[in-house]
């Protein structure tokens, strides 16, 4: 389909299995690379990791379901159908390698299963082994009923990504998360929380499943922060020990959100040295 240049990033759309058009963004030069983001992200939120490897790689960051150019979720989603989009990016673009951070991992791991194209794959923090699920009620009530103040912030506190969000009174974060809403990027973030409804679901069906994930005999590197939670470290190590051959390595000081917003240079150093 038609391209289009955004500032150094290419913006392409290709077709996927039902018809459901999957935008993506590109950069660099090199073999090609895939990036699947993770739940409440779009590409735009990897443009910095994808710029770090660009010198040696060509970066392609799909925009799942629900944002940027692709279609929408749709009501019979399902994580095959997000493999199904990674493999229409995949075979447009000639690429073997791919990463997936957070809910993206997930389908980096059944993309994994499925499709021989890939040869080498890397994960950030998938949470195969379980996530807390207990905010899930009240975040569909807020959104159900046009709050979405009140949803981000129910979001935030129950996932518990980040101990210094977790010690702020609700009451504050709603105010810094008011002025958030306000701004340029509010609108991003509206859209991007009724995406998580149908994502939460299809990862419940699969968190419990690790076992299956021994029938992938490509290279895997797992990538993990050391100041992420228990329920994101424990599954990193179960995954080294259920894909044969895979590489587990915890970053000293870095968290869940390191590739997209906090540390993607040094998760691109990483990248790079998996995929040599």
């Amino acid at each position: 389909m038609p391209e289009t240049k955004t500032a150094t990033f290419t913006r392409s759309r290709v077709i996927s299995q039902d018809g459901t058009t999957i935008g993506y963004q590109t950069i660099g030069r090199g073999p090609g690379l895939v990036v699947v983001h993770g739940g409440f992200r779009a590409a735009q939120h990897y443009h910095r990791l994808a710029q770090a490897l660009a010198d040696s790689f060509t970066v392609h960051i799909v925009d799942r379901r629900g944002r940027g150019d692709s279609g929408p979720q749709g009501d019979a989603y399902s994580i095959a159908k997000e493999c199904e989009d990674v493999a229409a990016v995949l075979r447009e673009t000639g690429s073997a390698y791919l990463f997936g951070h957070s809910y993206g991992a997930f389908v980096a791991l059944e993309s994994a299963l499925v499709n021989p194209q890939v040869t080498k794959m890397a994960l950030y923090e998938p949470p195969v082994g379980g996530f807390p699920s207990d905010w899930i009620p009240a975040f569909e009530a807020a959104l159900a009923n046009g709050d979405s103040l009140e949803a981000l912030v129910v979001f935030i506190k129950g996932m518990g990504l980040s101990a210094d969000v977790d010690k702020m009174p609700k009451w504050l974060l709603k105010v810094l998360f008011r002025l958030m809403l306000s701004g340029p990027k509010g609108k991003l973030t509206k859209a991007l929380l009724p995406t998580l409804v149908l994502e939460f679901r299809e990862g419940r069906k699969l968190d419990s499943r690790i076992e299956k994930y021994g029938a992938i005999a490509i290279g895997t590197l797992i990538i993990a922060g050391d100041k992420s939670p228990a329920w994101l470290l424990e599954p990193a190590g179960l995954l080294k020990e259920t894909i044969p051959g895979a590489q587990l390595l915890v970053l000293p000081g870095l968290d869940h959100n390191a590739p997209d917003e906090n540390a993607p240079t040094q998760v691109a150093q990483h990248l790079r040295a998996a995929f040599a």
